[in-house]
């Protein structure tokens, strides 16, 4: 049985395919906003966070993409990244109260 993600619940309830590439593409931006312009880090953060999603829902439950997110902080603190994290932390609050 393979135990990967492969769909997410958005904000909104609706379902939709699991790319890896955007958490790639938001730590890389979380990075590069602090001065960190380097995609094989943010790889390495998303790969992590990849890896812990599969092991706490692969297979039995659809994270939703706050779920999600609270992962990638979690993986960006544990990997030492603490100014980048707060830079990701930020930007969540602002765009939540946006919505």
């Amino acid at each position: 049985m393979t135990r990967g993600i492969s769909r997410i619940k958005k904000r909104d309830g609706t379902v939709v395919d699991f790319v890896q590439d955007k958490i790639t593409t938001a730590v890389y931006k979380a990075m590069e906003a602090n001065g960190i312009a380097d995609r094989a880090a943010a790889k390495t953060v998303s790969d992590i966070a990849t890896f812990m999603l599969e092991d706490k829902f692969g297979g039995y439950t659809i994270p939703s993409v706050e779920q999600i997110q609270d992962i990638v902080e979690l993986v960006l603190m544990k990997q030492s990244y603490h100014e980048v994290a707060k830079s990701y932390i930020l930007y969540r609050e602002r765009h939540k109260e946006i919505r």
